[in-house]
């Protein structure tokens, strides 16, 4: 599952996400803004996902995590 939209609505889908993904599943968002990073990364964890990779261009902020179980 991948996603570009605004944080605060991938704050919104993760239990969604959460509840729907397979284990080991794959979710990638990108264009998240540096000032937000660090919150969807714990929110992440918080809804059972590793995070995978973690990557920066210019000012848009890229994640890759791994649903655990």
């Amino acid at each position: 599952m991948a996603a570009n939209i605004l944080t605060d609505v991938i704050l919104e889908l993760l239990d969604e996400l959460q509840r729907v993904s397979k284990p080991a599943g794959i979710f990638i968002s990108s264009g998240i803004i540096p000032q937000h990073k660090e919150q969807v990364l714990a929110a992440l964890q918080d809804h059972q996902f590793d995070i995978l990779s973690l990557d920066t261009l210019e000012n848009w902020v890229g994640i890759a995590a791994r649903r655990r179980g």
